[in-house]
């Protein structure tokens, strides 16, 4: 009876080390999984407003309309949330369009 015992206790402490074993491991694989993100604002300037987003390359691609100053490409890194470049957009001559 004493070893039947003794094999109860030992067989549920092998399972509680066990499980936290695998809550640990669990934990660590999420936090893994987590990519560290970005909290980059763009503000658009007054007359100024965002005409369409897109995504390109692990880049994400912002257009901006308005004013001829306004008129441009952002491209926004995805992984780091910097800008990688921008693209001014001037519009084509009358003769060209």
């Amino acid at each position: 009876m004493r070893g039947i015992k003794a094999l109860a206790i030992s067989m549920a402490v092998l399972l509680g080390v066990g499980l936290v074993a695998l809550g640990v491991g669990l934990y660590y694989k999420v936090q893994a999984m987590k990519s560290p993100g970005f909290a980059q604002v763009y503000v658009a300037p007054d007359g100024c407003a965002l005409a369409g987003t897109d995504t390109a390359d692990g880049r994400l691609v912002l257009h901006f309309k308005g004013a001829a100053e306004c008129r441009r490409l952002e491209l926004v890194d995805l992984e780091t949330g910097k800008t990688a470049g921008t693209v001014r957009l001037k519009p084509a001559p009358a003769g060209d369009r």
